[in-house]
């Protein structure tokens, strides 16, 4: 992270418990009416790994935006000096920056916090409009000419938020809080957090296409991307192994509906998740956690809690 527009290395898998940052750099609420999307002049930032980056590379995909905004892309792997553009596979380079946080430098010399992607870049002014992915969904969604539909529907934005609160809280959190964890407690309560909430999502997928209605909203590009890396790494790094997503018959179908959806198939790059995933050096979880599955179906339920024999 920068302190007083200083890197420095965290060593402690704790002190990356804070995910996303507080959001020094955010174009929200009214703010958003003084944007100029203004063709040619942003950038998007992102990593084929994150999902947060991810989010708004599905809305810059169906929106239509790449003739708009160009796009930039660090390597997987983030090592002691933060996400880069060192050369790889599938890493598209900046000409103007090595590191993601001299992006944050520049826009502010004494920045202090995380340095995190996605980054939405005004190239004219030279500085970070916003690193909030919910603002950067909306400004892409809003604030550029497209023929699309819009992914926030108005009679849709109540229930929407609520949706949108519901996958932070329990899934990029829950997923992430029980990968970090540095005790048998806290690891055990975010599982059961992430796998009470896979539930409910596949009970109200049994009634829906997508997870708010009949047509995709800015939500799906919320939740698709954390359902997309479940199996490939949270089931297993992150020992959140009670079940597979693929174990959901109605989530397992709506990840492939979304996948279907035109361009999104190309959003999804396994290589890098799963270099940035196992290779970072940010994963340093040394604490000795049991995981808590997976529930074997061929064992009884007093087998599968790990009870002492009689």
């Amino acid at each position: 992270m920068l302190i007083n527009g200083q890197w420095r290395v965290l060593v402690q898998s704790s002190q990356y418990a804070a995910i996303m940052p507080e959001g020094f750099f955010r174009c929200s609420g009214t703010d958003q009416n003084q944007f100029n999307g203004t063709p040619g002049r942003y950038r998007l930032y992102i990593s084929r790994a994150c999902p947060w980056s991810h989010q708004a590379v599905l809305m810059w995909c169906l929106k239509g935006l790449a003739p708009l905004i160009d796009m930039r892309i660090v390597h997987p792997v983030i090592t002691d000096a933060g996400w880069s553009f060192q050369s790889g596979r599938g890493v598209v380079a900046d000409e103007t920056v090595t590191h993601i946080r001299d992006l944050y430098i520049q826009s502010e010399p004494e920045y202090t916090g995380s340095v995190t992607v996605p980054v939405l870049w005004d190239k004219a002014q030279q500085v970070i409009v916003t690193h909030d992915a919910t603002d950067i969904l909306q400004l892409l969604d809003r604030q550029f000419e497209s023929d699309t539909p819009t992914y926030y529907p108005i009679e849709k934005l109540e229930v929407m938020h609520s949706v949108s609160q519901f996958i932070q809280n329990y899934l990029y959190e829950g997923v992430h809080k029980a990968g970090l964890a540095e005790t048998q407690l806290e690891y055990e309560t975010q599982v059961t957090y992430v796998f009470d909430a896979l539930g409910e999502l596949d009970e109200l997928l049994s009634k829906t296409m997508f997870i708010t209605g009949s047509e995709p909203t800015a939500c799906d590009c919320q939740l698709w991307p954390i359902l997309i890396r479940f199996d490939a790494v949270y089931y297993s790094l992150f020992k959140c192994n009670q079940k597979h997503v693929w174990d959901y018959p109605n989530i397992n179908r709506y990840i492939q509906s979304v996948y279907n959806l035109p361009g999104v198939a190309k959003t999804v790059n396994m290589d890098h998740i799963h270099a940035h995933y196992y290779a970072s050096d940010w994963y340093k979880n040394t604490a000795t956690i049991l995981p808590i599955g997976p529930i074997l179906p061929w064992l009884d339920s007093q087998t599968n809690s790990n009870s002492d024999p009689e």
